[in-house]
């Protein structure tokens, strides 16, 4: 249960993974809206496009699966060693989804969690 809950909290703390869900599942509601009231229909291809780059916006954070990873890792070394090794800090800074994982299990580190 403790790996899904540090995937979630991953996941929420990459803005980009979190817009592309909320932005999906508004998408989804709205075009539904749109099709099914008739005054509404011409802005179901606005909220199709809107869909559209929600989730390339997923697929590109791979659904915070990036972030989670980095963030286990750095927690694992952080556990183990008291610091995270420079290959992965050199690592993580180059990309967002990995910066965030890394400063989300030092910060959880520096509090104490």
């Amino acid at each position: 249960m403790g790996e899904i809950r540090d995937y979630a909290r991953c996941f929420i703390r990459n803005r980009a993974s979190l817009v592309g869900a909320v932005g999906l599942a508004a998408g989804i509601v709205g075009g539904i809206t749109c099709i099914s009231n008739e005054d509404l229909r011409l802005i179901a291809p606005i909220m199709g496009c809107f869909n559209f780059f929600s989730a390339g916006a997923l697929f590109e954070t791979h659904f915070g699966l990036d972030t989670y990873r980095v963030y286990r890792k750095a927690k694992s070394q952080l556990r183990d060693f008291g610091s995270v090794s420079k290959p992965l800090k050199d690592d993580s800074f180059m990309f967002y989804c990995n910066r965030v994982g890394l400063e989300l299990a030092l910060e959880e580190y520096k509090n104490g969690k």
